[in-house]
């Protein structure tokens, strides 16, 4: 992931003190969507993008082959770009970026030999992988675009592709009970060369993606700020064991009232070794009352969080937060450690979660 460094002026305390006023937190926001947050509402105009090629897509894989070989011979010459067709597959197939990752650090395990022996049209057949074997999943997405912007983009078709696209057409017919299981829903290659029957099964799973869209909206780019800021605390905590999950709990924190016994739950968590800490993250371009819950929840929740032995910390951003000063100096005052949105300021997080679980 390549992070941008922001134009705006940063002023950063004493490393030793992570627990910010409203003011400094402030000075060092980015306030508006970095460019790595506006990639993610891409989502809208890649939902359209599919939609709009559905037909070539379809046209596509009417072509006649016998083997998985001669459909990756014809790729070139479609005037659909390959990214985007296996974007198309991704969809259909309701593989996601995280199943990629997971696949591709798991291949040798699903292909112990590296030759995938599948059933097309009533034969046995085999496939041998190359590139997949050698590929780093963390940096996957930027060999394949077919995530936000990187979908527009003219991407060859490369090895990394073609093989992404023979597991998502044939993973299904595997041989293997295991592998088998792990692309159930990679069948698509069952319904080539019976127009009727694949124009009904892309539609009616297209009905689904329509749907998908409706809901692309700011509260999903939320999403996305939880899920760059684990990707980003992942690859800088340098120390072993530990785990970032979202939307975790922390031992002996509990919702509201501690006689409920429900755990609270956290956008992030981050632990090592039995010790925990809990991470918030709020971006708000603009006002609503989210931060205000929030900072409602904020004393409670820390000192719950402090007399379990376990650090809070909050990631807040955007204009419409700042625009809640009251409700983000309740949030900074019941915080170990406040930071915003920018890469110097989730590394200064990541010190803090690295000095107390090192």
């Amino acid at each position: 992931m390549v992070y941008i460094v922001y134009p705006r002026q940063n002023v950063i305390p004493s490393p030793m003190n992570y627990r910010r006023t409203v003011e400094q937190l402030e000075q060092n926001a980015a306030l508006s969507w970095p460019v790595e947050l506006a990639d993610e509402d891409a989502g809208a105009a890649v939902i359209t993008e599919l939609l709009k090629t559905q037909d070539e897509f379809i046209s596509i894989l009417n072509f006649p082959v016998r083997t998985v070989e001669e459909f990756l011979n014809i790729l070139p010459s479609a005037t659909m770009r390959p990214n985007l067709f296996l974007k198309h597959l991704v969809v259909l197939s309701d593989f996601s970026g995280e199943n990629i990752k997971r696949t591709i650090t798991n291949l040798r395990k699903y292909i112990p030999s590296g030759e995938l022996q599948y059933e097309w049209d009533g034969q046995v057949r085999a496939y041998c992988f190359q590139s997949l074997f050698n590929a780093n999943s963390g940096n996957i997405k930027k060999k394949i675009g077919i995530e936000g912007s990187t979908l527009f983009q003219n991407y060859e078709l490369n090895e990394y592709i073609k093989e992404l696209i023979v597991l998502l057409l044939v993973g299904s017919n595997a041989l293997d009970e295991e592998t088998s299981a792990w692309f159930a829903k990679c069948e698509i290659c069952n319904y080539l060369g019976s127009k009727s029957k694949l124009e009904e099964y892309v539609k009616q799973r297209y009905i689904w993606v329509s749907t998908i869209s409706k809901g692309t909206t700011s509260n999903s780019l939320g999403h996305a700020a939880q899920d760059f800021v684990a990707e980003f605390l992942e690859e800088n905590i340098s120390l072993d064991g530990v785990r970032v999950r979202k939307d975790g709990s922390l031992p002996g924190v509990t919702h509201y009232d501690p006689a409920s016994g429900k755990e609270t739950n956290f956008d992030l968590v981050v632990s090592r070794n039995n010790n925990y800490v809990g991470i918030e993250v709020s971006f708000q371009v603009t006002t609503n009352s989210v931060i205000q819950r929030k900072s409602r929840e904020a004393s409670a929740s820390y000192t719950q969080v402090q007399q379990a032995g376990h650090k809070l910390a909050y990631v807040v951003d955007g204009a419409g937060n700042f625009e809640r000063h009251q409700a983000i100096r309740l949030i900074c005052e019941n915080s170990d450690c406040s930071v915003a949105f920018t890469p110097s300021e989730l590394m200064r997080l990541a010190e803090f979660i690295t000095e107390f679980l090192g």
